[in-house]
This record gives structure tokens, C-alpha cells and sequence, in this order.
């Protein structure tokens, strides 16, 4: 008789064993995970150095910008996404419990001349378990914009011409003879 209640009782816990949730969000898993609730923002005004005026650039859609997520304490976790849709599809799935840098960019920070933006944005954030941590972000120019123009004696003086831009320590930009675009150039934003 005690080998059958014993027979009964190692069948029962093996049975309630097989019943237990693969569910990551649980506590006791493998891994602690949590998600995201990221709202995305890009600001495009910017007060100029040199003269009291604010100018507006057009800014890309939330939708275009890359994530970088990289852990900083509790892991290794380093992932980088080209666009927000592929973030969002991985953080259904939740990422690790830890602390984390949050980068959301447009563009890279190497880029120069007319139509090279270069957006960033950076904040810390911890992701706890079993819950979405609510992140607010707002992008904002990574580099700097120059915008040159000539006067009028200058354009009957030369029938053309050619200007280059260079900030210390990166790449000449040339820009021709193109006047009053703006200029993108590292090492101003």
C-alpha cells in the first residue's frame, strides 16, 4: 500500500510539474524580462549662435529613426535596430532586466553636406520585471548647420566660384556655388 501511495504521489508531482508556465514574464523563469513603452519625438528648431532668431528644419517620422539598446549594469545585452518597426517587433518579446543606455538615431554622425541630418537622442532607462517602462524621447539635431550666402557685390565681382567648409578635426565639405541651402557639417551640433 505505500508503494502505491508513493507511486500516486510521484505521478501527481510530476504531472503539476508538467503544468508549469514557459511564460518569460513570470516570475522564477529563466530570465526576468521587460518591455519598452517608448514615445518617439524629433525637434527641428534651433536657435541660431550668431543672430537672435530661431530657424525650423524638417525633421524625419518617429518611424524612420534606428534604436541602439545597449545594457549598462545587470547583463550584455547590445542590439541595434534600423528602424523603430524592428524595435517594436523585438520588445512584444521583452528584453532583459537591467539597466540600459536608449539611443534613437537618423542618419549617422559621420554624414556632411546638404542633405545629410544627423538626428540623436539618448536617455538611461531600467527595465523591470514583468512590466513596460514608460520612456518619453525626443531627438534633436547631432550636428551643425551652416548656411552661406553672398551679397551682391560679391556675385557681380565673380561669375563663379567655389566655397569649402571644414570644422576642425573632420572632412572638408564642398559646396560649390550653392548659396543660402543648409550645410550639415560634424563638430557644430
Amino acid at each position: 500500500m505505500r508503494f502505491k501511495t508513493y507511486i500516486i504521489l510521484l505521478t501527481t508531482c510530476a504531472m503539476l510539474s508538467a503544468c508549469v508556465s514557459e511564460d518569460p514574464w513570470k516570475s522564477g523563469s529563466r530570465q526576468a524580462k521587460g518591455s519598452i513603452d517608448l514615445l518617439l519625438t524629433a525637434s527641428g528648431e534651433l536657435t541660431t549662435g550668431t543672430r537672435a532668431q530661431t530657424i525650423e528644419i524638417d525633421v524625419p517620422d518617429a518611424e524612420d529613426f534606428g534604436i541602439h539598446l545597449t545594457q549598462t549594469s545587470g547583463g550584455d545585452f547590445d542590439k541595434i535596430w534600423n528602424t523603430f518597426e524592428a524595435f517594436r517587433v523585438d520588445n512584444e518579446e521583452g528584453f532583459p532586466v537591467g539597466t540600459y543606455d536608449l539611443e534613437a538615431f537618423y542618419g549617422t554622425p559621420d554624414d556632411q553636406g546638404l542633405d545629410s541630418p544627423y538626428f540623436t537622442g539618448h536617455t538611461e532607462i531600467t527595465i523591470t520585471e514583468a512590466t513596460q517602462t514608460s520612456v518619453e524621447l525626443c531627438a534633436s539635431l547631432g550636428n551643425g548647420i551652416v548656411r552661406v550666402t553672398y551679397g551682391d557685390g560679391f556675385k557681380k565681382y565673380f561669375t563663379s566660384w567655389s566655397t569649402e567648409l571644414q570644422t576642425e578635426g573632420h572632412p572638408a565639405v564642398e559646396i560649390g556655388m550653392t548659396e543660402g541651402e543648409m550645410v550639415y557639417v560634424q563638430g557644430l551640433g
